[in-house]
């Protein structure tokens, strides 16, 4: 799409469609910036044109912004009054900002125009699931699954349903069909997590077991580690944390890999903590450029008694991450921090942010 749309901008830089492609595909690769710098573009070369609010709103909310997504789509469903897609499009933005009485009504409506569809239908699902509307979701997914009864965002929702209903059987039939039926590995991270969703801890903890049986998977020891935390087995918590943190094992098809997991797996890490003490922030950045690890830094925000401390809190997330590895004193560079943003109050000592360049 982006290419396509810089071959019509060749030929025309101010023509709409041109632009409003060139907006969605920035967007969609994550581009925040160029895709504001596109819709800018368009919006002052035809104000509001056909097709703006379409556009605008899939440009905004492919970049998160929900707010301003919801005000084109409800410009394109004034403009669309039939068109389903547009009306659940409106309600995704609307329950993405919590709005869930707008959301619903909105959803019915999609459902109204187009009730053969079943991602519309799905749209609808995920909204009285939010809205805490469990009964009318069960009533819903019925009839879905009439109509697409293998579709894996169905079995999950099912899952999910059922359980927080109290069908905890029911819930676990969805679950064997959904393993039996999907691909391994992944398919058992998402349905413990419709598990872990719905408060069902052990049920959770089979699906991430079942989950390694298959290959490395950090999210799945995340989870694990939660289930720990729950049980108050704290020892056993931090030991699947640091097993969590190993770039050298081999991941899994589909997992989101290891530096995706660091700032939550540091954070529950930091949860761990016995108590709060008096500490100083530091900044400590660890140049990667020799190591195996994608990046070519690391940055880390530590609170410890001492930079010395600081330092060694540093070194030991990098041997976790590179077991049997050790980083080179002149690669990690410790700064305290200035006195305005040192912490006021006592607070757990250990890493509390995470970021790689």
């Amino acid at each position: 799409a982006l290419v396509a749309s810089e071959y019509c901008l060749a030929e025309d830089r101010f023509r709409l469609e041109g632009l409003l492609a060139q907006s969605i595909a920035l967007a969609w690769l994550g581009n925040v910036n160029d895709s504001y710098a596109a819709m800018n573009v368009a919006y002052g070369a035809h104000r509001f044109g056909k097709s703006m609010g379409w556009g605008f709103g899939w440009a905004f909310a492919l970049c998160g912004n929900w707010v301003d997504a919801e005000i084109y789509f409800l410009n394109a469903a004034d403009a669309r009054p039939d068109d389903a897609t547009i009306m659940a499009a409106l309600s995704v933005s609307q329950r993405r900002q919590g709005k869930l009485l707008e959301a619903t009504d909105s959803a019915r409506s999609a459902v109204a125009m187009a009730p053969r569809s079943v991602e519309i239908r799905k749209t609808l699902v995920s909204t009285l699931l939010d809205d805490g509307q469990w009964r009318d979701a069960l009533t819903e997914l019925e009839t879905i699954s009439g109509l697409a009864a293998d579709d894996p965002d169905v079995m999950l929702m099912n899952i999910y349903a059922h359980a927080i209903c109290g069908d905890l059987a029911k819930s676990r039939q969805f679950a064997e069909r959904a393993a039996t039926m999907l691909p391994k590995g992944k398919t058992y991270l998402r349905i413990a997590q419709a598990f872990e969703d719905a408060g069902c801890t052990e049920e959770c903890r089979i699906y991430c077991n079942r989950a390694l049986d298959v290959g490395f998977y950090p999210e799945a020891l995340y989870a694990l580690a939660l289930a720990e935390c729950r049980a108050n087995e704290l020892t056993k918590a931090r030991e699947l944390l640091t097993s969590a943190l190993n770039c050298t094992t081999q991941l899994a098809d589909g997992s989101v890999g290891v530096l995706a997991m660091i700032e939550p797996i540091c954070t529950l890490m930091l949860s761990l903590e016995y108590a709060p003490r008096q500490v100083k922030g530091y900044s400590v950045r660890m140049l990667l450029k020799d190591s195996p690890l994608d990046a070519n830094s690391m940055d880390l925000l530590i609170c410890a008694e001492t930079s010395e401390e600081a330092r060694h809190c540093a070194r030991r997330l990098y041997s976790a991450m590179l077991p049997g590895r050790e980083p080179a004193e002149h690669t990690v560079f410790v700064d305290e921090l200035v006195s305005d943003l040192q912490p006021k109050e006592p607070v757990a000592s250990g890493i509390h942010g995470v970021q790689f360049d």
